[in-house]
């Protein structure tokens, strides 16, 4: 999980300051004003729980694949070494200077060292968390949390997070890319730091809606174009994790229609 720049900030709101104008002022669109996060618009279905936002500027967030980070890289400049062996650079996950042990799991016999896999195929890696997770399985299994690489899922800033009536992890979603028409369903599966941007998503997520070449480390390659999200909070399965790639898309397609389809959410970008 990356940490925005104080300059990408200002960038991000300038976009989205100009953004959410043309986004709020259909007056056939569905939703109405709601909240705003970080200078990002959010507008609430008038007739149920749904809310929707639009963002423009992404980051990549790898964490809870099985081989997101890998303790040899410690040390590595995350922009200019090209010999990574990890997805994301321990940098980014604050190893061993930050809030490290949030992302990735601390070895149960000494817990100042990130655990690493034993055995199968990413023996060697550490083990990489995810706020959502299978409760009925051990903190050092790597099945446990949701694969950026597999599963498509957002991150939704700790701060928005608190507020009523946001979702839950595990509650699911559907992302239309209305610049190239690409679209996916996801599922809340992180929460980020209080002042970060919406917009971090996975790795799986991410490709899905048009990134290409994709470098967590150095934020290439990532989606291009305005980009809606629809969140149907309440709409998590018991347990909410895990949750197959068939099963989310099911799960956030039925959502979907019930609201009249993806028409609904387009009419407030005309």
């Amino acid at each position: 999980m990356k940490v925005m720049s104080f300059k990408e900030g200002m960038i991000y709101i300038t976009f989205i300051s100009t953004l959410t104008i043309s986004f709020y002022s259909n007056a056939d669109c569905a939703f109405k004003k709601w909240k705003t996060h970080n200078n990002t618009m959010i507008l609430k279905h008038k007739e149920n729980s749904s809310y929707i936002y639009s963002i423009e500027k992404f980051s990549l967030d790898v964490d809870g694949a099985p081989n997101a980070y890998h303790p040899q890289d410690k040390g590595k400049n995350c922009k200019s070494s090209t010999d990574f062996l990890g997805l994301d650079c321990l940098q980014n996950a604050g190893y061993k200077n930050g809030n490290w042990k949030s992302i990735i799991i601390p070895a149960p016999i000494n817990s100042d060292e990130g655990y690493v896999q034993p055995s199968g195929e990413y023996k060697g890696y550490f083990v990489s968390q995810t706020s959502l997770k299978d409760h009925s399985k051990i903190n050092t299994d790597i099945n446990k949390y949701v694969n950026s690489l597999k599963i498509p899922y957002i991150v939704i800033p700790s701060t928005l997070y608190s507020m009523k009536g946001t979702g839950m992890l595990g509650d699911v979603g559907y992302a239309v890319n209305v610049t190239n028409g690409l679209e996916s369903p996801f599922i809340i599966a992180e929460t980020g730091p209080k002042k970060s941007n919406l917009g971090e998503i996975s790795f799986f997520l991410a490709s899905a809606l048009g990134g290409n070449n994709l470098n967590a480390r150095t934020g290439s390659g990532l989606p291009k174009g305005k980009v809606i999200f629809i969140v149907f909070p309440g709409s998590a399965k018991k347990p909410s994790w895990p949750v197959s790639y068939i099963e989310l898309k099911s799960m956030a397609e039925r959502k979907l229609n019930e609201i009249g389809g993806k028409e609904k959410i387009l009419t407030c970008t005309m």
